[in-house]
């Protein structure tokens, strides 16, 4: 509430002059029973900046939703269309000064009068698509990968019905978004750095294709994505639709289970794959800095995330790395520093018996204030229901066994060894979030740091 106070002074003076000069240009025509003027900008091609015009008129109508709305009674056309969300109906000041600011300079035509959150919750420190999505991905075969791809290069492990591709965090660090086609399904490959969020989606709703960018806003600084089909806005760690048309139906993309494990790994699991090739300009040269991750010293730090002023909930250092798992009503984590020393544990979760894996050789995405690279390690979840028989698993010398058949298997859930060789453990969706990102989104979230809390067999 605090923080809605101190930005509501800033935001009703930018509306209270918009409004006031909206007035003027309305009361300055000559023909009263003229229409409106309406300006409606351009939209920006996926990967144009957006052109600011500040010497454009201030419109006597606002275009929401393409809908012409007078300022001065916007919350009434509003209300005609509430419903039982929480922020459905009237805006507040402060979502209406939010609203004049987006579409006036940002030239969003989202049809703001639907959301599911409060529009003051959001931030904006960039522009939409200035952190430029890639949607015309190419990729190289693992035989023949870059040689800029280093054995413990975190890559983000993607398969769809036996088709595997690799996403290098490297790439993602700089471009966040990959609309991608694989094996016949429309995917959007997401990496949120400010929350470490790597999560992968159908990007199909409805029988509708959809394509993504970033809109320069954050939230609980959470990526927000945006779909160039409706302009709806969509949070990445929820893949949930919280403003604009999408809102309205209460969307929610399909999570497609990934998981961050280290490229020669990737390589082993799967000789046949494929990885994510960089950016380069007509000249031949990087389009980013891709050897040099931005955000360094970000990591395992218990400063506030960026662009987010509220309280966080500091029980877990606040961007400490978590093996995180979720619904939509609860979230369990287990500490990355817990799975270090018991990279094997078996539990439940959801109903589910599951099984999660540590893998101590995996690189950070980021640099440390010296600009060097640390170790993090990955962590990753499945099923360990087989031929619906629960497996409990375990590490020997010979690696990843489970006691019930004497089995072993990789760390990527496949069975190599043993009476079950050949099968594989399905993945549950999970992530490598920052603690402080889990938290903020499920307030209850369980931590899960010691044997005896887990509800399973003892890792």
């Amino acid at each position: 509430m605090r923080r809605r106070i101190v930005r509501l002074g800033q935001r009703y003076l930018i509306v209270a002059i918009g409004l006031t000069g909206a007035l003027l240009v309305a009361c300055s025509s000559v023909d009263p029973d003229s229409v409106p003027s309406t300006i409606v900008a351009e939209n920006p091609s996926p990967t144009q900046q957006p052109t600011i015009n500040p010497s454009v008129a201030t419109p006597t109508h606002l275009i929401v939703g393409g809908v012409a709305i007078d300022p001065e009674s916007a919350n009434a056309a509003v209300t005609e269309l509430t419903t039982n969300d929480p922020f459905a109906g009237e805006w507040d000041d402060e979502e209406t000064a939010q609203v004049w600011n987006w579409l006036k300079t940002r030239n969003w035509q989202t049809d703001f009068r639907y959301r599911t959150v409060h529009l003051g919750d959001f931030e904006s420190p960039s522009y939409r698509d200035r952190i430029l999505p890639i949607d015309e991905p190419e990729f190289s075969q693992v035989s023949t990968a870059p040689d800029y791809m280093s054995p413990a290069e975190p890559v983000l492990s993607l398969v769809v019905n036996g088709r595997a591709r690799a996403y290098p965090l490297a790439i993602l660090m700089w471009h966040e978004l990959v609309n991608d086609n694989i094996d016949g399904r429309a995917v959007t490959v997401t990496y949120c750095p400010l929350c470490n969020t790597a999560i992968v989606f159908d990007r199909t709703v409805g029988g509708v294709e959809l394509s993504f960018g970033t809109t320069g806003n954050l939230r609980n600084s959470d990526l927000v994505m945006w779909d160039r089909q409706t302009e709806s806005w969509w949070q990445q760690i929820t893949g949930a639709a919280i403003v604009g048309e999408y809102a309205r139906t209460k969307a929610t993309l399909e999570v497609i289970p990934a998981s961050i494990i280290p490229w020669e790994r990737f390589v082993s699991d799967h000789p046949e794959g494929e990885v994510l090739n960089r950016l380069f300009d007509i000249e031949g040269k990087p389009v980013r800095p891709y050897e040099s991750p931005p955000y360094a010293g970000y990591a395992n730090s218990d400063r506030n995330p960026f662009a987010y002023p509220g309280e966080v909930d500091r029980t877990l250092l606040v961007t400490s790395r978590v093996l995180a798992l979720n619904t939509d009503e609860k979230a369990i984590v287990y500490p990355f520093e817990f799975l270090a020393e018991n990279p094997v544990v078996n539990d439940v979760f959801d109903g589910t018996d599951i099984v999660a894996v540590f893998d101590a050789t995996t690189n950070s995405s980021f640099n440390t204030y010296d600009r060097t690279r640390e170790i993090a390690g990955s962590a990753a979840a499945f099923s360990r229901v087989v031929d619906g028989k629960s497996l409990t698993f375990e590490i020997r010398s010979e690696g990843l066994v489970d006691i019930e058949t004497g089995s072993t298997w990789t760390l990527s859930g496949r069975a190599v060894s043993g009476s079950l060789i050949g099968e594989q453990l399905i993945p549950v969706a999970h992530g490598n979030h920052f603690w402080f990102a889990v938290v903020l989104f499920w307030p209850e979230t369980e931590i899960r740091d010691s044997l005896d809390k887990l509800v399973g067999a003892a890792g």
